[in-house]
C-alpha cells in the first residue's frame, strides 16, 4: 500500500493548503524551515520542500557554511569528509540562497542531508542559473519550491553516497496557477534554462514519486501536465554570476 505523508507548515510561511508527497520506507524529517524524505539506501534526501517569499531571498543573512552531519536522521547522515577529495560539490538542494531570513534558515540549509554528490561544473553552473531564475520569479508571492535528486539502482558512489545522474525541481505559484518542473543531467551545460522545462508528470515518473497526492484530482491533473517557460517572464534567464558550492 502506497504510504503518503503529511507536512506540516514550515514557521513564518502561510500557506492555505498543506500537500502531501510519497515517503515510503524513507524517514521523512522537517527541520524549522524545510522538510524532507531521506533516503538512507542512497545516504541523501529524495526530495526536500520549502517555501520562498521575499523575505527569504531579500533577507541580510549571510551564508554560514556550517556544513555538518544531521543529527534528525536516525540512521546518521554523510558528513563533510565523505565528500572530501572526491572531485564533487557538496551540491545544496534547498538553496541557501533561498535561507536568507536569519541564521538558523541560513545554517539548517548546510545539514549534510541537504547535501547531494554534484559536479562543479553542474553546479556552480547550471544548477546555480536555476536557483537563481527561480527567486526571479518571487515578487510578492510565496513559492512551494520541491527538489531532489533522481535514485536508480546501481548509481556509482562514494562512501556510500549515489552520485545521481539527473536533479529535478518542481516549482509551484500558486497566485499565478502555475506548476512547472526542470529535469537537468548532472553535467555542465550552457543551454538555455528554457531547455530543461517538464512537467510534474515526468517527473514522478522518472522518480517514482507521487508529489501533491492529496491535491483534488483535476487540479493535479492540469497543473502537473504543465511544461511551458511562465507567460509572465519574458527576460533573458541566463546572465547570472558563478558562485560558491
Amino acid at each position: 500500500m502506497k504510504l503518503t505523508i503529511l507536512l506540516g507548515l514550515l514557521p513564518s510561511l502561510l500557506w492555505a493548503q498543506v500537500y502531501q508527497h510519497e515517503c515510503v520506507d524513507r524517514e521523512l524529517i522537517s527541520h524549522n524551515y524545510y522538510s524532507f524524505c531521506y533516503d538512507e539506501a542512497h545516504e541523501q534526501a529524495s526530495w526536500t520542500e520549502h517555501e520562498i517569499n521575499p523575505s527569504f531571498i531579500n533577507g541580510n543573512q549571510a551564508r554560514t557554511n556550517d556544513f555538518r552531519a544531521d543529527p534528525s536522521v536516525t540512521t546518521a547522515s554523510a558528513d563533510e569528509d565523505d565528500y572530501r577529495g572526491s572531485g564533487y560539490d557538496r551540491g545544496h538542494l534547498v538553496p541557501a540562497g533561498d535561507m536568507k531570513f536569519n541564521t538558523l534558515s541560513m545554517s539548517e540549509s548546510f545539514f549534510m542531508s541537504n547535501m547531494s554528490p554534484q559536479l562543479p561544473g553542474f553546479n556552480r553552473g547550471v544548477w546555480r542559473r536555476v536557483e537563481n531564475q527561480v527567486r526571479r520569479w518571487v515578487t510578492n508571492q510565496s513559492l512551494l519550491i520541491i527538489t531532489g535528486p533522481i535514485l536508480e539502482k546501481a548509481l556509482p558512489h562514494i562512501n556510500g553516497i549515489s552520485i545521481p545522474r539527473q536533479y529535478f525541481k518542481i516549482v509551484y505559484d500558486k497566485k499565478n496557477d502555475v506548476m512547472l518542473g526542470f529535469l537537468l543531467f548532472n553535467e555542465k551545460s550552457n543551454l538555455d534554462l528554457k531547455e530543461f522545462i517538464t512537467s510534474v508528470d515526468e517527473i514522478e515518473r522518472r522518480s517514482g514519486i507521487d508529489f501533491f497526492s492529496n491535491m483534488p484530482m483535476a487540479d493535479q491533473a492540469r497543473l502537473e501536465q504543465m511544461n511551458q517557460w511562465p507567460s509572465f517572464d519574458s527576460a533573458d534567464n541566463n546572465k547570472f554570476p558563478v558562485e560558491q558550492e
